[in-house]
């Protein structure tokens, strides 16, 4: 499992080396490589045990990806395909996300993470929190659209990832 953490006061990300210490004002260790509460800070552990996890399960039927040659920063030229069965390779194939939102005082925190399906092979992962609901026709897919707040994590997870 493989977590991304941030926090949103203005529109902001922060990429976490592997630590035992969560960011000021949260009491989230979610970049210790484990699901364990550890008192008196919290983990996916505890947080699941408190039914504050939203899951997003992906029932793998019919899938949207990019068609080959999408470049991530050029949304004016992707095309969207739908695959069945999942998409493939199976290291780029999301099986389930979840997502807790936090907020301590007066900071607000979105905790993040995802399974694959495949473990070996890196991939590059982004969450994005779009305010804007609205799609755009690119004359290829119909695309999000983007706004100027939008707040977005993203993750590279290593070649090769193991569970215990």
């Amino acid at each position: 499992m493989l977590a991304a953490l941030f926090a949103a006061a203005p529109a902001s990300a922060a990429p976490l080396p592997p630590s035992n210490s969560p960011l000021p004002g949260s009491s989230f260790q979610g970049a210790d490589g484990n699901q364990d509460d550890a008192s008196p800070l919290v983990d996916w552990q505890g947080l699941e045990g408190e039914g504050r996890v939203r899951h997003s399960p992906d029932p793998n039927d019919k899938d949207s990806a990019l068609v080959g040659g999408s470049k991530e920063n050029n949304p004016g030229e992707w095309d969207l395909t739908t695959e069945d069965g999942g998409v493939s390779p199976g290291k780029d194939n999301i099986r389930d996300a979840w997502s807790v939102v936090d907020q301590p005082g007066t900071d607000t925190f979105a905790y993040l993470g995802f399974t694959r399906e495949g473990s070996h092979g890196s991939t590059f992962v982004a969450f994005e929190l779009n305010r804007d609901s609205r799609l755009w026709n690119n004359g290829h897919a119909r695309i999000p659209a983007v706004a100027r707040a939008t707040c977005w994590s993203a993750t590279r997870p290593p070649a090769t990832t193991s569970t215990s």
